[in-house]
């Protein structure tokens, strides 16, 4: 589908060799946007079970923004993961448009 799978997310984010989640957010005319809310609640539940069980190392969430007028103009906080993960432990890193280069 081109969307991040919620489900294999799920099964593969305990795996200690996972620190990072990649997602994106596009403009309709770009593609389709990866559930963001659902992946920062999945990713803020497995941070918090790493820091209880001592692990210094939490999954980072890398997201890609597509810098067109629509999605900054049309994208409320359920959107925007700086907004997302500001009250909860998870690493944010957003990148501007960079889909055409790192997919």
């Amino acid at each position: 589908d081109g969307i991040i799978s919620l489900a294999g997310l799920k099964a593969q984010i305990s795996d200690p060799r996972v620190v990072a989640v990649y997602t994106q957010t596009l403009s309709i005319t770009d593609g389709i946007t990866d559930p963001l809310t659902q992946v920062v609640a999945l990713m803020d539940e497995e941070n918090l079970q790493r820091k209880a069980n001592g692990s210094a190392v939490p999954v980072t969430l890398i997201n890609d923004c597509c810098l067109a007028l629509s999605v900054l103009l049309n994208n409320g906080p359920k959107m925007r993961v700086l907004e997302l993960t500001s009250n909860g432990v998870t690493p944010c890193i957003v990148t501007l448009d960079a889909h055409k280069h790192l997919g």
